[in-house]
């Protein structure tokens, strides 16, 4: 009966959804409710229990174990210097709160991998029984565990949990669910609990800046699934949204204005990424859908132009989303009573309508800003939490049809889960395992192929790592790294003269990088240039001085 007046309230104009909600939560901590978050949390476990060793990766070098900044805990300096984020001044991005959390992680373990994993998915954990709270009153009990434990287990969160410098995507995700629940669709809550659900959101986004969707959110949730009939109660909701916006808007400019000028989105073509990133919201669903695509660096090209057939294919996609949310805005429902099928009640679609609306909303950040990877798992992190409570949606609509086969198709689903998760975790376990899994479902990356011919060098196959950096050079041929590396195993292999026309070449295609200079610097001093060794390490410093230092 509970689930039946939440849905009818969903549909219906007053305060019903309010009361509802309020009610629902004020007994939510049960028993019962406990014992069910417990087995989700032990599944978890089991799903994640090979991945407690996994090595740095990525971006995790030089936020991690190359940055100096977080070997000491000075939360006022994080908060008050952007550069600390990073050795990379390209790569410096304002996030003081994770850098925060991973300087308490040195402080304990130092570059123990096993105290950062633990943390990590501490907060994962939470993330996964906020979700629970924030849907089971729109839902049900077990409609909002399944929920939960599609998101805490499927297999596209394993890259997030894995990814440790990813980490402000998981407290960014917790401050917006938490954010959420103390903002319940009530003027009482709004009025009393809201200064604290901003807040949370606010603090969050220190660890990354996408928290801040948490106001579009807000805004598609008062426009979907509540609709006030009293005045008092539309000022109280209305002026909340308006200084929550107000508030939101400020933090996020503060965050710009203390991003370094010298991070770089790194895109190339700002027009023909925006062309792209519809046909990238089809692939995430896709992906949240049959995850048979993972990838820790895709190799997916920019649409070219406007009228490319890739475009028009995202764009239709965007639009059918679009069209269910205004059909379940204004009607309440898309399916007409007399076709039969498990919306046959004409039961609302404002939830799922909500959750697609999360989705897009959550989307739009790393669509609007040209950075240089179109497409990463882990940016659907935070977007998923809206599918996966379309999905809860759905599943309460099926057990309703078929109650008696509908649990053990849940049960098999999320078995499955835990065995795609748990593969996926040992995709991650090492720098071999990662650019090999890489190279074979990204067979156009440069940059995945500059990586898997790094993993031969060290083991010493000088002519094989060349081989694929020729291969990798047909991709990338601007990438200077990649340059760098081939004069490094050119070194190696005493080519010498070879070796010193990359380095060249890398530092014409990046002069500002330090890591260039530096390697360049070191080539000359091991042939007796010290001069012009000198002078290519004071170049390096110039370019990026904390990370000459890390070294």
């Amino acid at each position: 009966m509970r689930i039946q007046t939440i849905l009818y309230a969903a549909r219906a104009p007053g305060k019903c959804i309010g009361d509802a909600v309020n009610t629902s939560l004020s007994h939510s901590v049960t028993m019962k409710t406990f014992i069910r978050l417990s087995i989700l949390i032990a599944a978890m476990l089991l799903a994640y229990s090979n991945h407690w060793r996994n090595s740095f990766h990525f971006d995790d070098w030089h936020t991690i174990t190359q940055n100096k900044n977080i070997r000491q805990v000075t939360p006022i300096k994080f908060l008050l210097d952007g550069t600390t984020s990073s050795t990379l001044p390209t790569n410096q991005n304002y996030r003081p709160l994770n850098t925060l959390l991973l300087s308490l992680d040195y402080k304990i373990g130092r570059y123990n991998v096993l105290g950062y994993h633990m943390q990590s998915f501490a907060w994962f954990v939470l993330l996964v029984v906020l979700i629970y709270f924030l849907f089971e009153p729109l839902v049900g009990e077990g409609a909002a565990l399944f929920g939960a434990a599609l998101f805490g287990l499927h297999p596209v969160c394993a890259e997030t949990v894995n990814y440790l410098c990813q980490r402000g995507e998981i407290v960014a995700a917790c401050g917006v669910v938490a954010g959420l629940i103390c903002l319940r669709p009530s003027p009482y809550f709004v009025r009393w609990y809201g200064r604290l659900g901003i807040a949370l959101v606010l603090l969050a986004s220190l660890a990354k800046i996408t928290a801040l969707c948490f106001f579009g959110i807000i805004i598609a949730r008062e426009l979907i699934l509540a609709t006030w009939t009293d005045r008092r109660d539309i000022k109280i909701v209305g002026m909340f949204t308006w200084w929550t916006s107000i508030l939101c808007a400020a933090v996020g400019g503060w965050q710009l204005y203390m991003t370094p000028r010298t991070y770089a989105t790194g895109g190339t073509n700002a027009f023909q990424y925006w062309l792209t990133q519809p046909i990238v919201a089809l692939h995430y669903f896709k992906q949240f859908l049959l995850p048979t695509e993972l990838s820790a660096d895709t190799d997916r090209a920019l649409v070219p132009y406007l009228f490319h057939e890739q475009f028009f294919i995202g764009a239709a996609f965007i639009g059918v989303l679009l069209w269910f949310i205004w059909c379940a805005w204004r009607d309440g429902y898309i399916v007409p009573q007399r076709y039969p099928s498990i919306l046959s009640h004409a039961v609302s679609t404002k939830i799922p309508a909500f959750g697609i609306a999360w989705f897009l909303i959550c989307m739009i950040p790393t669509s609007l800003a040209p950075l240089s990877e179109v497409e990463n798992d882990h940016r659907i992190f935070l977007p998923m939490i809206g599918l996966c409570l379309s999905a809860a949606w759905l599943a309460n609509r099926i057990y309703e049809r078929w109650p008696k086969q509908s649990p053990w198709a849940a049960l098999t689903l999320i078995a499955l889960m835990i065995v795609g998760t748990h593969q996926r975790n040992f995709v991650w376990y090492n720098e071999e395992t990662l650019w090999t899994d890489c190279v074979i479902k990204s067979p156009h990356n440069g940059r995945a192929l500059m990586n898997y011919g790094l993993v031969l060098a060290s083991k010493g196959d000088y002519n094989g790592a060349l081989r694929v950096f020729a291969m990798a050079e047909y991709w990338v041929p601007t990438y200077s790294v990649l340059r760098l590396n081939e004069g490094s195993v050119l070194t190696a292999l005493g080519r010498d003269e070879e070796a010193e026309q990359h380095f060249i070449e890398a530092i014409r295609l990046a002069p500002r990088d330090a890591q260039v200079h530096w390697h360049f610097s070191q080539f000359l001093r091991s042939h007796g240039k010290i001069a012009a060794a000198d002078a290519e390490l004071k170049q390096a410093r110039e370019c990026g001085a904390d990370w000459v230092d890390s070294l």
